[in-house]
């Protein structure tokens, strides 16, 4: 099967910034799925460490440090037709994993009812400004034997305690038959709204959301409630007729223009006909076809480069089931692609480097917080540059408890040339295990332990400097002091 339209010119090319992560899998169905890099144009692809198993509906934070992300419990009831699942936040800079939403916050399971829930976070986006994420989820119930009733909700978390700030119940399968409600969503750059496709309207100005209101691209209507910030005018989307659907909007870097994949159903009734798809650009002069797919090609994710000029998406072959095509497409079988934003050239792209994968995304601002090319943390967090570390007291002649910290490359660059080293008058009193590293992949991590051993009393201090390749900063200080008792 051809994915793209015979006349579409194929040639390579590379964004002209290639942090790229993207989803792959070798499941028709998606999952289990796990998350990729590229460093650079035409580089090596690595993988992401999550501690997980799965890393299921991965989405990249707009400062390229955090990854959420869906994976299943390990565990679950006898009963249940799928195993529910949690949403988890990965952070690039200190590798660490942790969980957002159990499923059993979100179940209220009434007592002494024979019930059994299945929980699925699905696609979801962090706000720019790290307060809040917003996901789609399937929430299946069973009341005894009863058929089970499925319901999309879209639901804004706190990120930092896991409480929701607002939950939406979608219009149901019955209304949902092309799986179009909430699939995909997308923040305004001021983090005071975001996008997604839904069936029904969010009312703004909900007292537990400060500051936020939910918009929604419709399907089904001519416009949408798309929101732009106050100096630009509200995107206009191109009219639709039934049958039609919208999914995987992404706002520019900018946020002065709105993508999206718009998709029309011959036999929506059936499904019994393949889907055309077709990528759109919508902004203040009105909107853009910018890629069209032949019949059977379903999208599966849509981002912008980080200077806006090119859109990175993903086509696959649509899903095909006893004579009926579901509104999905095979992600084993999923090509990333890439086409200019603006302007004449209408070409579609492969990148280098980079055969199959869905979900591409791509860093699309500067990072908030202290992200370098490496960053290090103990177990109590970040350590930015220059920090201060501090030893416990501890006798002349004797160790104090190792203290282990942790470097991560947090870039998409190989890190080359590592060295770690002690100055200052107190750098024979601190004992430095080196890792045997001396580069470090994207996303990699390497450890070095510290102990204080102090040659005669009073209080000691140093520097402990670890030096790399880093094109933003190759010098990296931490401070190290510590006091020698009698």
């Amino acid at each position: 099967m051809k994915t793209f339209l015979a006349s579409l010119m194929i040639a390579a090319v590379a964004p002209s910034s290639a942090q790229i992560v993207f989803s792959f899998t070798n499941s028709p169905i998606g999952v289990p799925s796990n998350v990729f890099q590229q460093a650079s144009p035409g580089g090596a692809v690595t993988s992401i460490n999550t501690g997980l198993a799965e890393t299921n509906y991965a989405s990249l934070s707009r400062d390229g440090r955090f990854i959420t992300f869906s994976s299943p419990d390990p565990t679950g009831a006898v009963t249940q037709l799928l195993p529910s699942s949690d949403l988890y936040s990965f952070d690039r800079a200190t590798g660490r994993t942790r969980k957002l939403v159990d499923f059993n916050s979100f179940v209220n399971q009434p007592q002494g009812v024979p019930m059994v829930n299945t929980f699925i976070p699905e696609f979801s986006a962090r706000s720019p400004d790290g307060q809040f994420v917003v996901f789609s989820n399937r929430l299946t119930t069973r009341t005894g034997n009863a058929e089970p009733r499925r319901a999309n909700n879209l639901t804004v978390a706190n990120t930092s305690s896991g409480l929701f700030a607002a939950i939406e119940e979608g219009r149901g399968a019955l209304h949902d038959f092309t799986f179009s409600e909430f699939v995909g969503m997308s923040w305004t750059p001021d983090s005071q709204s975001f996008v997604t496709s839904a069936y029904i309207t969010i009312a703004p100005g909900n007292p537990n959301v400060p500051r936020r209101s939910a918009s929604s691209v419709t399907p089904g209507r001519e416009t949408a409630r798309s929101p732009a910030p106050s100096s630009s005018p509200r995107p206009r989307l191109t009219r639709t007729f039934p049958a039609r659907s919208r999914s995987s909007p992404a706002f520019s870097p900018s946020g002065r223009a709105l993508a999206y994949f718009d998709i029309f159903f011959p036999d929506a009734a059936l499904l019994r006909a393949p889907a055309f798809a077709r990528l759109i650009v919508a902004d203040a002069n009105g909107s853009t076809v910018r890629a069209q797919f032949a019949q059977g090609n379903y999208p599966l994710g849509v981002t912008w480069s980080a200077d806006g000029n090119q859109l990175i998406f993903s086509i696959a072959p649509q899903t095909q089931e006893s004579g009926s095509f579901p509104a999905s497409g095979v992600p084993s079988q999923a090509n990333v692609r890439a086409t200019a934003s603006f302007g004449n050239d209408f070409s579609i792209n492969p990148l280098p480097g980079i055969s199959g994968g869905f979900l591409p995304q791509f860093q699309l601002s500067t990072p908030v917080i202290g992200l370098s090319k490496i960053s290090a943390s103990t177990n109590n967090g970040i350590i930015e540059d220059g920090a201060t570390t501090s030893f416990e007291p501890v006798k002349v002649g004797k160790k104090s408890k190792a203290k282990t910290i942790t470097l991560t490359n947090t870039s998409m660059e190989n890190l080359k040339d590592l060295n770690f080293s002690a100055s200052g008058k107190g750098k024979g009193d601190f004992v430095i295990s080196r890792p045997s590293e001396k580069s470090l992949a994207p996303g990699a991590v390497t450890k070095l332990k510290i102990t204080f051993k102090p040659k005669s009393k009073g209080t000691k201090s140093a520097t402990l400097n670890i030096k790399s390749n880093s094109s933003d900063k190759n010098l990296i200080t931490i401070k190290l002091t510590g006091k020698a008792k009698k």
